[in-house]
């Protein structure tokens, strides 16, 4: 189950903070490179951004296949169990 974060909140990808996706849902990366996806540990991510802001957190995000550091996306890779 793949989603876009816009569409789980209702706005726009610039203007979504870590703070408005609920504790419960999987955060992955996606590389712009090599479209390689995984998820990453949320709680170290929101240590090291001290911009809330996705757009400016997923500056944090490295690819582990290919080692790229810019213009990835955060996107929506499940939920939680129960």
């Amino acid at each position: 189950m793949e989603m876009e974060c816009s569409a789980l909140v209702g706005k726009a990808y610039y203007e979504i903070k870590l703070d408005d996706i609920a504790e419960w849902w999987v955060l992955g990366g996606r590389c712009a490179c090599c479209s390689h996806k995984g998820p990453f540990d949320r709680a170290r991510l929101e240590r090291r951004a001290q911009i809330r802001f996705l757009r400016f957190a997923s500056d944090f995000l490295r690819c582990t296949q290919c080692g790229n550091k810019h213009h990835n996306r955060i996107y929506i890779a499940g939920k939680m169990p129960r």
